[in-house]
């Protein structure tokens, strides 16, 4: 067996069979809206989707391609992409440290000798992507190592960092860029999950003179990372992770967030890592105190751009096209400017009245109706909560006319004013319906593929690609024999508040196990 023994104390989370927050009603808006046009229609058929119509999607919104670089999960990050990243990294630098981690940058390469200690917790045999010329290689000398992950150039730095209690604690992060070799496949597939580069990888390494002080800390942490979860509308299942199907070596308990996806699959998204001295120790990190030495008790957790991809699945599912919700679209407010406004020096009296109330607002003239259709035929497939067709009036008289026209339904609902202006506080309290629609829809979907399952039905529920939540014991037995099923596997573990009969042993047990198809 490899790693420790886990038992029902060890498991970290609970579960207490109403999973996520209660739905909100929605709001009513008072504006009335009607059908598109079928000419305005596109995008996916209703129904499940598959990651080719995913990364399709991407493309088409200007997002990223992943045609271009011929590598596993490669692909070139477009404009749109780079604005909508942008707002992911603010998001994360902001809740990291509100938690008083402190960014560090650091190498991505690094000479072989420092990964010399990280072989003593695992192995490292063709997992570590080489670097070095032509002549290097071809003589088994390559001269530096891509980064697998941030601990080998960290803890070679605590190593050197620390020398007394008063060092520590310390609690970092960084925006980190992960080398790992991948198998088989081309650049499509699963490559937004599955790939030989991970980009934006936003992980914290924290070290603690005592094991309270670490405890406590891990506590906080897992807090943050599900309060940063939820500030991008992602649903998600909280467990501990069985030792024996996963890197037990690197952590004492690993408590995991992972969202199901409307792939028919679920995606782990951030993982916390109770590491004790497993690398405190052949690194040597710690301080000596009255002659004795004290190794650092350490943790270790990350979030990533999986996060954003999630939403953007959830803001695909049950839709006709890509919908991003309002508090993270670059753009909240599009407004197309059709008549004489339309000149690149024009500002529209809306526009201003929304920026001044904080809404992010891109404003594009339109010269004539067929640029006004192609502007909004290419802004409709990046998702873009709101777009509003602003017509000038013609004459002395009439009214300005507006067509607003919904990111999620593609609805729309015409209103006629004086002044623009006057549709800013509609337009606000229209985002946030958008909004509670989007968080509501993601938690009924994510609610909708959790299903009780008992010994004799589990492996139905398994079969219809469902995430299963079925009573188990915490052992290693009980977890391979549901791996003999050969459809699923066990996300991970939580405590329940009654006794129930486990379905490999039929013992009572008071915890159940996330059993999901594989991705």
């Amino acid at each position: 067996m490899i790693g420790p023994q886990v038992g029902e104390d060890d498991v970290a989370t609970r579960w207490t069979g109403v999973w996520g927050p209660s739905a909100s009603p929605l709001p009513q808006s008072r504006l009335e809206w009607r059908e598109p046009p079928s000419s305005h229609r596109q995008g996916l058929p209703h129904g499940p989707f598959t990651v080719g119509d995913f990364t399709r999607v991407l493309r088409e919104a200007q997002i990223l391609d992943n045609r271009a670089v011929e590598a596993t999960g490669a692909a070139v990050v477009l404009p749109y992409g780079v604005a909508l990243l942008e707002r992911f990294r603010q998001l994360v630098r902001a809740a990291y440290e509100d938690a008083g981690l402190a960014e560090h940058e650091y190498p991505h390469t690094v000479p072989l000798s420092v990964a010399e200690p990280t072989r003593e917790v695992v192995d490292l045999h063709d997992r570590l992507l080489l670097v070095g010329t032509d002549t290097d290689l071809a003589q088994g000398k390559p001269r530096l190592a891509l980064t697998p992950t941030g601990e080998m150039v960290i803890y070679s730095h605590w190593a050197r960092a620390i020398s007394g209690r008063g060092d520590l604690p310390i609690r970092m992060y960084q925006r980190a860029r992960y080398f790992r070799p991948v198998r088989g496949g081309r650049h499509g597939g699963r490559g937004v999950f599955h790939a030989t580069e991970h980009d934006d990888v936003f992980e914290f390494h924290c070290a603690h003179a005592d094991r309270d002080s670490q405890q406590q800390d891990l506590r906080r942490l897992r807090d943050m990372v599900a309060n940063l979860i939820g500030r991008f509308h992602v649903p998600v299942v909280w467990s501990t992770r069985p030792p024996w199907t996963n890197r037990a070596e690197v952590a004492d308990l690993a408590v995991a967030a992972d969202a199901p996806l409307p792939l028919q699959a679920t995606g782990q998204i951030a993982c916390l890592y109770d590491q004790g001295t497993r690398f405190s120790r052949p690194y040597r990190i710690g301080f000596r105190e009255q002659g004795d030495f004290h190794l650092s008790q350490q943790l270790a957790g990350y979030t990533s751009r999986r996060i954003l991809m999630a939403h953007l699945m959830l803001g695909l599912h049950g839709r006709r096209q890509l919908f991003i919700h309002p508090d993270l679209a670059p753009v909240q407010v599009l407004v197309l400017l059709r008549g004489q406004a339309s000149s690149p020096q024009a500002t529209s009296a809306l526009g201003r009245a929304l920026a001044e109330g904080g809404v992010l607002v891109r404003e594009v003239g339109c010269e004539s109706a067929g640029a006004l259709t192609k502007a909004r035929r290419e802004w409709q497939s990046r998702g873009v909560p709101v777009t509003v067709q602003l017509f000038e009036p013609r004459s002395a008289g009439e009214q300005w006319k507006a067509v607003l026209v919904r990111g999620d339904t593609g609805e729309e609902c015409t209103v006629y004013c004086a002044d623009p202006a006057v549709l800013a506080p509609e337009l606000r309290a229209l985002l946030a319906d958008l909004g509670a629609a989007f968080a509501n829809g993601a938690w009924e979907f994510a609610r909708s593929r959790l299903v009780p399952a008992t010994a004799s039905d589990l492996p139905e529920v398994l079969a219809q690609r469902l995430v299963a939540v079925s009573a188990l014991s915490v052992s290693e037995d009980a977890v391979r024999n549901l791996a003999a099923l050969r459809r699923g596997e066990v996300l991970g573990f939580c405590r329940t508040d009654r006794s129930l009969p486990c379905v490999v042993t039929g013992k009572p047990v008071t915890t159940v196990a996330f059993v999901s198809p594989r991705m």
